[in-house]
């Protein structure tokens, strides 16, 4: 059977920077081809020549046997190749279908109902996106891409945002689409998933193919190698925290109004406490909460036995941090430099008469940065230069450089590479060793299950249940999550 694509020898690169030298990939029809690497290995490049976002160098490019050459985004997916990036953008359908001047509201509702029928997906065509889930708006993206009789279809950390239950159903979705015969490019750091959905895999380091192969003939060690270029130490368990020591952070009874009602639980020094439940539970708006970035509606927090008043830059000072969910929204201004992000919390450490002592200021972020490995230019790089890891890196440096006492970890791994996680879950190992308490919020499951203590589950806002980690499974949490009890039904 010949390819449906195939590149060849494609090569890109920008000033200062190789980020492909002479790359070979192809996807086959009915082919789910893992697409995986480090960040800053070329994965997104790769993407964007054959998305029409940037031109090759060198190469070639052959699409259904005919010579592939776009200009824009436009361009390829009128040729057949849809891209579902980390970002959704929604509308179902390239164009409103119109007749006469007006949308054809009837005709466009029935063919997004068809198409949505055929992925097996209950949404009413007529719902706002804005009113769906973000599970449900990656299936309307999609339905999007079907609707333009697409045949490639890139999926860019997929995953990402979703519970295990929804990746499930999106799995059956990718089974049905390549009986269709699409050709499925899947990019993920999530190295389980590759052996679930792909059929082959290809791993790019530093620009440059690795390894390609069948994934059935493979290993997870083995893609670990070719993507770091190095074994990665053994991972810590979690380290004991004796009944003796000291709750650091609590919340009694504290809600919202709105979603988060009467949550009640405690991490001691040297804790690390994972939170896991469905998105919209009210994981993320607790830790939100705690943090003091949402007004509380009734309880209170603490730290250190002390009440908890005002708003961020109060709990900051009390000795609290967060390392946010989005990264680049909520933990990192991307228009400052590293050396100004990384000590956005502490700057009056450095600061003398109105004005930042830069020697000295300089002087710890270069600390910082070889403490925590980022892998920077040095303390003026812009931080949005920095891959995913590092910036991550970037933000939890901030946390450390304040002593704090207790911090908040909300999907601490989300779109981090596989050595940049074990990096990140080392540095978590560092903060239980120095006492500190961290609230771990996180939709990955093993991840919970390997880096917790404890494991509190919550569901429609309120605490579900508590599982010690001696005993706890993905199942046993699931079933916590769901709301179902020993038999599977509803509790």
């Amino acid at each position: 059977m010949p390819a449906l694509l195939t590149m060849e020898g494609i090569s890109k690169a920008f000033p200062g920077v190789q980020a492909l030298s002479k790359v070979d990939f192809e996807v086959m029809p009915g082919e789910a081809h893992a697409l995986i690497g480090e960040n800053g290995a070329g994965k997104s490049t790769l993407i964007k020549i054959l998305a029409g976002v940037h031109r090759r160098d060198a190469g070639a490019i052959r699409f259904d046997g005919n010579d592939y050459r776009v200009a824009n985004p436009h361009e390829a997916l009128a040729m057949g190749v849809a891209v579902i990036y980390q970002e959704l953008n929604l509308v179902l359908g390239h164009e409103p279908l119109r007749r006469a001047g007006f949308v054809a509201t009837r005709e466009m509702n029935a063919r997004a109902g068809e198409i949505l029928g055929e992925l097996g997906i209950s949404i009413d065509p007529r719902t706002p996106v804005e009113e769906l889930g973000v599970a449900q708006k990656q299936m309307v993206e999609i339905a999007k891409a079907l609707s333009r009789a697409s045949r490639i279809l890139v999926m860019d950390e997929p995953t990402a945002p979703l519970t295990q239950s929804e990746i499930e159903v999106l799995f059956r979705v990718i089974a049905g689409l390549k009986e269709q015969g699409l050709g499925i490019i899947y990019i993920s750091h999530r190295l389980d998933e590759v052996f679930q959905i792909a059929d082959r895999v290809t791993v790019l380091r530093d620009g440059e193919r690795v390894h390609s192969g069948e994934v059935s003939e493979t290993q997870i060690d083995k893609l670990v190698l070719a993507m770091v270029g190095r074994r990665l130490a053994e991972e810590e368990p979690p380290l004991d925290v004796p009944e003796s020591a000291p709750v650091v952070l609590e919340a009694e009874a504290l809600s919202d109004g709105r979603v988060v009602r009467d949550i009640s639980l405690g991490v001691r020094a040297g804790e690390v406490v994972g939170l896991a439940g469905l998105i919209g539970s009210g994981r993320s708006e607790f830790a939100h909460l705690l943090f003091g970035s949402e007004a509380a509606a009734g309880g209170e927090a603490r730290l250190m036995g002390e009440t908890l008043s005002g708003g961020v830059p109060q709990r900051i000072e009390a000795g609290l941090g967060m390392v946010p969910e989005d990264r680049k929204l909520q933990g990192l201004v991307m228009q400052l430099l590293v050396k100004e992000n990384s000590t956005l919390a502490t700057l009056d450490k450095y600061t003398s008469g109105g004005f930042i002592r830069r020697p000295a200021h300089e002087s710890r972020v270069r600390e910082i940065i070889a403490e925590l490995r980022i892998a920077t230019r040095g303390p003026r790089q812009s931080v949005k230069a920095l891959s995913g890891g590092n910036q991550q890196k970037v933000i939890l440096s901030r946390w450390m450089d304040t002593g704090a006492r207790a911090l908040i970890f909300d999907e601490p791994t989300r779109g981090v590479d596989v050595g940049a996680k074990a990096e990140i879950y080392a540095l978590i190992r560092e903060l239980q060793r120095r006492g500190v308490a961290i609230l771990m919020i996180s939709s990955d499951l093993p991840e919970v299950l390997r880096i917790s203590n404890r494991i509190i589950v919550i569901r429609n806002g309120r605490v579900a249940g508590e599982l010690p980690r001696e005993g706890a499974t993905q199942e046993k949490v699931l079933r916590l999550m769901m709301g179902a009890d020993e038999t599977g039904n509803g509790a």
